[in-house]
């Protein structure tokens, strides 16, 4: 079926603008299906990434920002949490409001790619001690949260 707002019989770049509908149709559907297990293994393993290559470059993580604040699926008020920084959270993720899922935390993690494939996983700027104790803590924070403590 084609999109009303095209021509028929429609151009080149009218069936590449189809084609990316389709696809971002096809993620979103696919992450909305993400059981709480797939959720919190895709989370252990960027935290693990966190402690093992330290975290994103503040170039990278500047320039997810940037894409996450333009974003259409940022809210600075979620499931009746409010970021006082203004920055807030994915609404797409399927992280919730954990403060570990904030977008200013979030970004930051190398290990984490933004579900609809605005950006992806960077290469972390080296493990030391202070990001090991850091994903640790990461972790036991979301517990805590997970559990209503």
């Amino acid at each position: 079926m084609i999109d009303n707002d095209f021509t028929y019989p429609p151009t080149l770049e009218e069936l590449k603008q189809i084609l990316i509908q389709r696809k971002l149709k096809a993620k979103q559907e696919s992450i909305q299906e993400k059981s709480q297990v797939e959720l919190a293994a895709q989370y252990a393993r960027a935290e693990i990434t966190h402690a093992t290559q330290g975290p994103a470059s503040e170039a990278d993580a500047a320039t997810r920002l940037a894409i996450c604040m333009a974003c259409e699926h940022r809210a600075v008020t979620y499931k009746e949490q409010t970021d006082a920084g203004g920055v807030g959270w994915c609404t797409k993720c399927g992280c919730g409001n954990n403060p570990r899922a904030m977008l200013t935390v979030k970004v930051t993690l190398a290990g984490v790619e933004f579900p609809l494939g605005k950006w992806g996983k960077v290469e972390g700027t080296g493990a030391s001690v202070a990001s090991a104790v850091d994903a640790v803590a990461g972790v036991a924070k979301s517990i805590i949260h997970k559990l209503g403590g």
